[in-house]
């Protein structure tokens, strides 16, 4: 449930997984005339130490045990009974799913502001923060200023609804020209929807 890349050990053996989603990165390497494995949460740290190193795809995880990786079968709840039809049913269901996971994301109270891009799903999350725990947060929007898309008007009304300071940052091409050799060093992936 949610996103991890994690280390188990456990007496001579260690498991190392990644969430399903690949939201954390995790990769390995074997040192073999040392017989060492060593691990990371990014590539660039491993290079010094291990000839080639070996990412664990996204909802798998390594083992000592054979030396392999595997592929899991994450955790899944049990999809809620109802009944298709039943309008206000669902839209009850989708509230209470919304409540329980904002409130989920607010144990550890590190959250200090919300990311609003002025979409339905942000607004609807950075009003239940405002709602539930009585904190006007600050909004965070970020648009491209050559094309700043539908909903920055949306972000600036919803952060206005809410009373809540608001902070817009109008991101430029020769920013993002950069930017893009530090983005792809960080995330080390050429991926454009990553970067």
């Amino acid at each position: 449930d949610g996103y991890f890349a994690c280390a188990i050990i456990d007496e001579d053996k260690l498991l190392l997984a990644r969430d399903p989603l690949g939201v954390r990165y995790l990769v390995y390497g074997i040192r073999i005339e040392e017989d060492n494995l060593y691990f990371a949460s990014e590539a660039k740290a491993l290079r010094d130490f291990v000839p080639s190193v070996e990412l664990i795809p996204p909802g798998h995880y390594y083992s000592s045990k054979d030396d392999q990786v595997h592929s899991f079968k994450p955790y899944t709840p049990e999809p809620p009974d109802f009944d298709p039809e039943d309008e206000s049913g669902i839209a009850h269901l989708v509230k209470e799913t919304m409540l329980e996971a904002t409130h989920r994301l607010m144990e550890d109270q590190a959250i200090g502001g919300v990311a609003l891009s002025g979409g339905f799903d942000s607004s609807v999350v950075a009003g239940i923060m405002a709602k539930e725990f009585g904190i006007k947060f600050p909004q965070f929007t970020a648009t491209i200023k050559r094309t700043p898309g539908p909903d920055l008007p949306f972000s600036k009304l919803m952060a206005e609804y809410l009373q809540a300071p608001h902070y817009i940052t109008e991101i430029t091409d020769e920013q993002i020209l950069r930017i893009l050799p530090k983005a792809v060093w960080y995330l080390e992936s050429f991926d454009q929807d990553c970067i």
